[in-house]
């Protein structure tokens, strides 16, 4: 199984690859330039789809992802308690990006959970708000 300069080249000059993506091909089909062909083919896919369409479409997943990541965290409500008392409840979703733009105000109202012997609880809402 010796790869060749010439095996890459010809690679090369077939399918838009690199040296290196040449050489992992044609180490994956054991020097046989036609078998790393079809490796590269199969691992790119064949699509009629322009790269354009492919990022919208992309786009359009993680939106998705995203929302429904949101209706997730909207139907869920962040509970502080203290000896049985709720000191504190907002949805989970709110918690969430709190936590982000603050992260240090989150580790310190962890913390003070800790310290002053608070539970807190992820439950379901009963007001669910739809998006």
């Amino acid at each position: 199984m010796e790869i060749t300069l010439e095996a890459i080249d010809e690679l090369r000059d077939r399918v838009d690859v690199t040296y290196e993506e040449a050489c992992n091909y044609l180490k994956a089909a054991r020097g046989d330039v036609v078998e790393a062909i079809l490796l590269f083919e199969r691992d790119r896919g064949k699509s009629d789809r322009s790269p354009e369409e492919e990022i919208v479409d992309r786009g359009r997943d993680m939106l998705d992802r995203v929302r429904k990541a949101v209706e997730e965290g909207m139907r869920k409500k962040l509970v502080v308690r203290r000896e049985e008392r709720t000191v504190a409840e907002l949805p989970l979703a709110a918690g969430l990006v709190g936590a982000i733009v603050a992260p240090k105000l989150a580790v310190l109202g962890a913390v003070a959970a800790l310290v002053t012997r608070s539970t807190v609880d992820i439950e379901d809402r009963e007001d669910t708000p739809r998006i």
